[in-house]
């Protein structure tokens, strides 16, 4: 269609969920899309038919959701038994890893698109997924985007130690408040081999 496309968000009535409301909307408004609002789930719902059908009526086109793999699971199935598979196109946030929501919801998964700032463990072209997988196989550990995500994180939170002990020194007690905070700041183009460079 030549119209501009619809967007709304689909997430939870509580701090975590709303956190994402007023930069989402702003972010879709500047983009020039059609902004729809918000709908709201439980953490895990029976049934999230009546949000959908409300989007549906209302031809939005893409929901952000910054909701759960369990919660996710439970959406997707609805899309399925509604036949809004690619209709309604849910963008999930990497807490809800598309692994974890194809293993719930099976066929119903189709169409929705996973958001991440890391690399997915099929990511042949991260340097460092070929080592991770080696690791976890080695350790017994489950390789997933879980542990890349966990991974990832503990790279940069490494990192902003090391460079937090360069200025304060070698007392690990000082590893605090302003003196980390500006060694996380400085970060700038770090690169975990796991997504790209920050």
């Amino acid at each position: 269609e030549t119209r501009k496309p619809k967007i709304a968000i689909f997430t939870y009535d509580n701090p975590f969920g709303r956190a994402v409301m007023e930069p989402g909307e702003r972010y879709a408004k500047y983009l020039g899309f059609d902004w729809y609002g918000t709908e709201f789930t439980g953490w895990v719902p029976a049934d999230s038919t009546p949000q959908l059908l409300k989007m549906r009526d209302a031809k939005v086109d893409f929901f952000y959701s910054h909701i759960l793999a369990q919660t996710a699971t439970v959406v997707q199935r609805d899309l399925g038994k509604l036949g809004l598979q690619g209709k309604l196109i849910p963008a999930y946030f990497w807490w809800g890893p598309l692994e974890q929501i194809i293993a719930g919801a099976g066929p119903a998964a189709e169409y929705a698109v996973g958001i991440s700032y890391t690399a997915l463990p099929v990511d042949e072209t991260a340097p460092a997924i070929p080592v991770l997988r080696d690791f976890a196989a080695k350790t017994g550990k489950k390789f997933s985007a879980g542990y890349v995500a966990g991974w990832r994180m503990m790279t940069i939170m490494s990192e902003a130690y090391r460079r937090t002990l360069e200025t304060v020194g070698d007392d690990p007690d000082k590893i605090a408040g302003a003196a980390l905070k500006d060694a996380l700041m400085s970060l700038d183009g770090f690169d975990t081999r796991l997504g790209p460079p920050l």
